[in-house]
Parts: C-alpha cells; sequence; structure tokens
C-alpha cells in the first residue's frame, strides 16, 4: 500500500491525472472516457500461488503531439496527485502495446514490465539456488530490476532452501520460474511502483481499514473465512499425488500441480511442502467484491477490513485483483469463493527418451544461478549434467565462461646454504659452497593466475585437461568437449576447475553450457539415492579377537546431485590372532557387526544380518 491513503479518503474528490507518453507530458484535459488499470494476485475463479500476472492499461487520449506509427513502443507512465502529493500507478510504467486512431483520439493497451519475463528460459534440469538466486538471474536476463534484498527474501517460507529444477515441466519463459519460485514461497511476483520486480507474501497483517461511509453499497462479502492447511502435490516419476497437511488439517486443500522444484527426494520434498502448509495455514481470508471511488494506493496483496453496513471489523479481505478507472469506482477482488483448489496445466508425464525422435537434433542449456569462486590452489566443480540419447551417436558440448581472475604475492621461505670466505689480501667477501641453518626469505610475486580444468565422465577422469592463464582482469574462456554416448545409457558430465597463483571468480549467469546432439535429452535430476558400499574381504582365521569398529559416512551436500559415497573398512586392531594347522583351517566370511547408520529425518534405515544396507527409498 503507498503512502497518503487518508488523504485520499478525505479528498474522494480532490484528486487529478497526469503523466507522460513517451517524453510528452498529458493532463486530465487529455484524457477521454475510461482510463482503467488492472492486475491480480490469483486466478480469478480459483485461488492459485505463484501468479506473475502482467499489469494492464487502457484508455483514451487526445491533443498529444505524437505522430501515427509513433506510438507503440512509448512508456506511458501515470500519476495521481492529490494536493502537494503525488502518488505513482501500481506498477511504475506501462509499455503501449497497441494504439487505434480514431477522429484526433487515440484508444491504447499497455502492459508493465512482467511482460519482459515472456523470454525463453535459460534453465535446464539440474539449474540450482535459492529463492533469491533464481529471482536476480531472471532480472538480469530481462533486463529488470529486483526490488528485493536477499534478507527480505530469506524471510519467506522456503526463503532459504536450495532449490533445484529436477525437471522443467511447464516452464518455457522466465515468468514461468517466477511462476514457480512463488508457488514454493506461498507468493506471487508483481511490478511494484518503482517499476521492479517484487515477490509478495500472502500475509494476514492488515494494511487499513476502510469505512462504510467511503464504500459503495452493494458489497458482496462471503461468510465463510478461507483458509489452507493442505496441499497436493503430483509426483511426475512416480506418477502420484502426495499430500501435506498442517496439524489440525481443519481447512482446505490447495492443489500445487507438478512443482518442478519438489520432484527430488521425498525427505527434501516433504521439508518444502511443510514450509508452505505452515504459511498457508495462517492466513484466514473472505471472500468478495467491493467497490469504492478511489483506490489507486492500493496494491495486490494488500489486507483490509470493512467495518460496519454488511461488512465485518475482524473477518480480513486480501486484494486479490483490483480494476481501478480514473474519474470512475475502484474494484477491489478478493480470494474465489470457489474452494476447490487450482494447478497449473502439467504436461503429459512420460520418460524424456520417449519424447524424443532418434534422428531429431536437440540442444539444451543452462546457466549458473549462483556466483562460484575458487581460491588459490582449490579445486571447485562448476558443472555437472545428465545427458543420454536415443542412439549411440556424440553430443557436442561447449561452455562459455566470463570468469574475473586475480593473482596474487604468494611469500616463500626458502632455505640456502653457504660458506662465506674472505681474500686475505683484498678483503673481499666471497659466498660458495653450503652451509647448515641459513634462512634467506625471498618475495615471489605471481603475476598471473592459472585455470586448470578437468573432466569426469561418470565418475571417470577423461585424459583431455584444458589448461588457460591470465592477468588480471576480466576474461572468457570457451571449453569444448565431445562426449560419446550409448543408445539408452545416461551419462553423467563434470567440469571441474583448479586455480594456481590467484583467485577465480564466474559472477551468477557467467557460465553458459549448451549440449547438442541427435536423439539427445538432458537430464540433471538427483535420484534421491544415496549409494553406500561396505567391503569386507574374506580371511583365513581360525580365531579373532578384535576392538570393536564403529564406521561413519558423512555426506554434505549443498545441492542435490548424483553421489555415490564408497566406504572400505580396514585397519582392524587384532588383540590375539592363533593360527591351527593348516589341515584344519577354516575359511570364515567375517563381516563388521557394528556400525553407525545414517539416518534422515529421524527415519532409521533397515539393516540385514551382518550388512549394512542405506537407502532413501520408503
Amino acid at each position: 500500500m503507498y503512502a497518503y491513503v487518508e488523504e485520499a479518503k478525505q479528498n474522494i474528490q480532490g484528486y487529478s491525472l497526469q503523466g507522460t507518453v513517451g517524453d510528452i507530458p498529458f493532463s486530465r484535459k487529455n484524457v477521454v472516457g475510461n482510463f482503467t488499470v488492472s492486475n491480480k494476485a490469483s486466478n480469478p475463479s480459483i485461488f492459485n500461488l505463484g501468479n506473475a500476472a502482467i499489469g494492464q492499461l487502457t484508455g483514451t487520449l487526445h491533443g498529444l503531439n505524437i505522430g501515427r506509427n509513433l506510438w507503440k513502443g512509448k512508456y506511458i507512465v501515470p500519476v495521481v496527485t492529490i494536493g502537494q502529493y503525488q502518488i505513482p500507478y501500481p506498477s511504475k510504467r506501462y509499455r503501449i502495446d497497441e494504439a487505434k486512431h480514431t477522429n484526433g483520439m487515440v484508444s491504447f493497451t499497455a502492459y508493465d514490465d512482467m511482460i519482459l519475463f515472456d523470454k525463453m528460459a535459460s534453465v535446464s534440469v539440474g539449474s540450482s539456488g535459492t529463492p533469491y538466486d533464481f529471482l536476480s538471474l531472471a532480472c538480469r536476463e530481462c533486463g529488470v530490476e529486483l526490488g528485493m534484498t536477499e534478507t527480505q527474501v530469506r524471510n519467506f517460507p522456503n526463503g532459504t532452501q536450495p532449490l533445484v529444477l529436477e525437471e522443467l515441466g511447464d516452464i518455457e519463459t522466465w515468468r514461468d520460474v517466477l511462476y514457480w519460485v512463488g508457488v514454493t514461497c506461498d507468493a506471487f511476483s508483481r511490478i511494484n511502483r518503482e517499476g521492479k520486480l517484487e515477490l509478495r507474501l500472502f500475509h494476514d497483517t492488515v494494511d487499513d481499514t476502510i469505512p462504510v461511509n467511503v464504500r459503495y453499497d452493494g458489497a458482496l462479502y462471503d461468510d465463510d473465512v478461507v483458509t489452507y492447511t493442505g496441499i497436493y502435490v503430483n509426483v511426475s516419476e512416480e506418477k502420484i499425488v502426495k499430500y501435506y497437511a498442517a496439524d489440525p488439517d481443519d481447512g482446505y486443500t490447495l492443489t500445487i500441480g507438478s512443482n518442478p522444484f519438489m520432484q527430488g527426494a521425498e525427505a527434501y520434498r516433504k521439508i518444502l511442502a511443510d514450509n508452505m502448509v505452515s504459511g498457508l495455514s495462517g492466513i484466514e481470508y473472505i471472500s468478495g467484491n467491493i467497490e469504492i471511488p478511489f483506490g489507486f494506493h492500493y496494491d495486490l496483496g494488500d489486507v483490509l477490513l470493512f467495518p460496519g453496513g454488511n461488512g465485518s471489523a475482524t473477518n480480513k479481505f486480501c486484494i486479490m485483483g483490483y480494476e481501478y478507472t480514473y474519474n470512475g469506482r475502484c474494484k477491489l477482488i478478493g480470494i474465489p469463493q470457489n474452494k476447490k483448489s487450482m494447478s497449473k496445466s502439467d504436461k503429459n508425464i512420460q520418460g524424456l527418451l520417449d519424447n524424443v525422435s532418434k534422428n531429431e537434433y536437440m540442444d539444451y542449456e543452462q546457466k549458473n544461478t549462483q556466483k562460484i569462486t575458487i581460491g588459490n590452489n582449490t579445486e571447485e566443480r562448476i558443472l555437472i549434467a545428465k545427458l543420454a540419447s536415443n542412439n549411440t551417436t556424440k553430443a557436442l558440448i561447449h561452455l562459455e565462461i566470463n570468469l574475473v581472475s586475480k593473482a596474487i604475492t604468494i611469500t616463500d621461505k626458502v632455505d640456502v646454504d653457504v660458506i662465506a670466505e674472505q681474500d686475505e689480501t683484498t678483503g673481499v667477501i666471497t659466498a660458495s659452497g653450503t652451509a647448515e641453518g641459513s634462512d634467506i626469505f625471498s618475495l615471489v610475486s605471481s603475476k598471473t593466475t592459472k585455470g586448470i580444468v578437468r573432466y569426469l565422465v561418470n565418475s571417470e577422469e577423461a585424459a583431455f585437461k584444458p589448461v588457460e592463464q591470465w592477468l588480471d582482469g576480466n576474461h572468457v574462456l570457451h571449453l569444448m568437449y565431445v562426449l560419446g554416448l550409448y543408445q539408452g545409457i545416461t551419462f553423467t558430465f563434470e567440469v571441474y576447475m583448479k586455480a594456481q597463483g590467484g583467485t577465480i571468480e564466474i559472477p551468477r549467469g557467467g557460465l553458459w553450457f549448451y549440449g547438442s546432439g541427435r536423439g539427445l535429452v538432458g537430464d540433471g535430476k538427483w535420484d534421491g539415492n544415496i549409494e553406500i558400499q561396505e567391503d569386507a574381504e574374506d580371511w583365513n582365521l581360525i580365531e579373532l579377537t578384535f576392538e570393536p569398529a564403529v564406521d561413519s559416512v558423512r555426506v554434505d551436500t549443498q545441492t542435490p546431485t548424483s553421489i555415490v559415497v564408497s566406504d572400505t573398512v580396514t585397519d582392524f586392531a587384532l588383540l590375539e590372532l592363533t593360527f591351527e594347522n593348516a589341515d584344519d583351517l577354516v575359511f570364515v566370511n567375517l563381516y563388521v557387526g557394528k556400525f553407525d547408520l545414517i539416518t534422515e529425518a529421524g527415519e532409521a534405515f533397515t539393516t540385514e544380518d551382518g550388512i549394512a544396507l542405506v537407502t532413501e527409498h520408503d
């Protein structure tokens, strides 16, 4: 909600409209007929999360010195003035998409900058980052400023969670990405009055109270208070629907659909779902449609009270949509009365390989959503991708990397052994030979930073290792690899980079991966399994006494990816070992029987006699 709302209530007829079309000013004298702005935070008929709707402005102007065919593409910036205060429209500016000329007047339709996110998204399966990372990358790629800090986004449900695109689903554009980030954070997206992208949380704090004397008669309020305490999530790969609910589960249920961020391991899906349910169950809205004679300062998601008349002083009304007409009425739309859930239309659930023709040439691309920093003499994985093909073929992989290198100064301590001899005649001292205990310090200045790249294919290191060396500053590194594929077999492709003599930094969106091939599909999702192998060789022993052996395995991963951990038990402390005659030798297969079992979310994993098994499946 914008400021000066009390002034608006007290001066309902004392405001005026002005603005600019391009650099041409206009005022209310140029307005003919309607001048209407509208937007929505939810589907008008069925409530949903994540909306990234485009704000629309329609109107008719006359008397502006703008030639025919010059209107389209210009920005119109309307402002309402109340006394000495100027209030920008809910979205700062609207870009004219259509203009029609009749009798010296121009009727136009314009949209806010949310339309700029209707751009093909450079993400793919395996793209990961926090909600803030995805929002930042979307804004960078679409030329819109993000109007939120990382701290603000972290306060949203799941705002601190690392999100991984386990499948693409309906994602085609950056606005689709905004949609699913909003769903996961119990929020929706909008362009604010500063022209910046903003994620807005559905909340329960009252923003304003509108008394009965500034409301039109005929307002509709629903007695039913709407709250959601459960959600359904489609799990595409398993072709099932999972239900997650609060306790008590006494509200309505919302269908999320196939959220691409919630298609991985069940344990992590439950974390995201529980956070969403916790946020949703804390809000209680009534539905209805209310008309007031002002409203240009209200925003989508504002929570209002309407005491008196047929309204309520306690039931909260959330603005899910508005339609404001200058010199007319402002219509406010609440949460839909239809309590059934809405899910975004899901695509057919089929295997990736089933969707690709054997002879069809396919390509895939993605960019990093988080900054990558590689310290001196350290190595970081900068890419992991899974590729498969319906053919025995080759995939061509390109990586275009924008990076910043910075060399460092290294201090080396060098031990030098010398013998100093003085000529008795001249007195000149000459150093030669060796001597113990002489320490000389020398400063070695590294002028360049070296980047060493290595590739892993199905965890096997490739022989080809590119090396590049840079002076301080910005550089572009191009990498290419030809990956051999066998029909129907998935290959994991990883790229690691090591810095020597300095540091390397790859900014968000600075790494661009592109893969192409015949019958190719790309899939970077984690299958939810942590595979741990326990090996103990056969021992030829008669009697063996040893200390208890404790085996523990720790897996730390920021972004879930395919991880295989192999742990071999060795080095037992033998207290007593006795061998009998060779004829009486008994062969015993010995397995260690005492282990610290890996658990997740408080669930103990099963074991069989003598063998420790770890799984993340139910």
